[in-house]
């Protein structure tokens, strides 16, 4: 994606030259955790779908669409959460299987009708394994009022069913994948999952989720369509800058307690999207 400078916590923007000095002159994080997260920064637009995209309840195809032909702005705190996972999976030795492999004359595979290519974390005789890192979700409470009583932090996990969902789509992908390649491919899915920062007695870090994996026609009944619109309008995106404009928004179903957007709260494409479609913007 082409990230192409940094935003100060007011949402300033900062370039990337200038952005170790800025960083740590302001107290948010050291200079060189800033330029080891440039010197991993991937800039280069990718107009193929990924198996971890295909996650309708937390992916807005829209963005993904707009977000391969423009230039945007994200925070390095951001971007060094993914950092920490890329070095666990580093430290715990994933087997980074790639399908179809480096070497094969295929360069991608067919998975409900979207050329597709994946990298398995661990694929074990029973099993296809992925690890999953996470912040942990928190919220400051407060005593009544006059009480005296200090404000305290909680922690907690949200419920991991709409995450389970989303992992047994990527993982299924997987699944196809190495059939189509020709390897024995297991029907069962595991997830770990491990949560950063979580220090309370009530929380744990790490979290197992076992399922079941979806064969094609399984993955078609849920995401078929879905894979579709947006392996196209990122195929049209190669060559239209507006290609986002045909592409559906999903952002906006996924709307919070409080009734805001809150996929869209920090999304890049946010005014222009609702400017496009003449919503109002909260």
């Amino acid at each position: 994606m082409p990230i192409k400078w940094f935003l100060s916590p007011k949402g300033e923007r900062v370039d990337f030259d200038a952005a170790p000095a800025y960083f740590e002159d302001a107290g948010i994080m050291p200079g060189y955790a800033v330029k080891a997260i440039l010197e991993d920064l991937d800039t280069k637009p990718s107009f193929h779908v990924r198996p971890s995209d295909v996650n309708p309840k937390f992916t807005c195809r829209r963005q993904r669409v707009w977000q391969t032909r423009h230039d945007y702005g994200v925070s390095p705190l951001d971007l060094e959460a993914m950092d920490e996972g890329s070095a666990l999976h580093a430290k715990y030795k994933t087997d980074e299987i790639e399908v179809p492999a480096a070497d094969s004359q295929q360069e991608r595979l067919d998975v409900c009708g979207v050329p597709t290519r994946g990298r398995i974390d661990w694929l074990l005789p029973d099993r296809i394994e992925d690890l999953k890192t996470s912040s942990p979700f928190w919220i400051t409470k407060y005593g009544p009022k006059g009480s005296g009583v200090k404000p305290w932090v909680e922690v907690w996990e949200p419920d991991p069913k709409e995450d389970i969902e989303g992992w047994k789509i990527q993982l299924s992908i997987y699944r196809v994948l190495l059939e189509k390649s020709g390897y024995p491919a297991p029907t069962k899915g595991r997830v770990w999952k491990r949560w950063s920062g979580v220090k309370t007695d009530k929380s744990v870090r790490w979290r197992k989720f076992d399922f079941d994996l979806l064969d094609e026609n399984g993955l078609e009944v849920r995401v078929g369509q879905w894979m579709r619109d947006l392996n196209k309008g990122l195929s049209k995106a190669e060559t239209d800058i507006e290609a986002w404009k045909d592409t559906p928004a999903d952002g906006r179903k996924m709307i919070g307690s409080k009734g805001n957007y809150w996929a869209c709260d920090r999304c890049p494409l946010k005014d222009a999207c609702f400017r496009h479609e003449q919503l109002e913007v909260f």
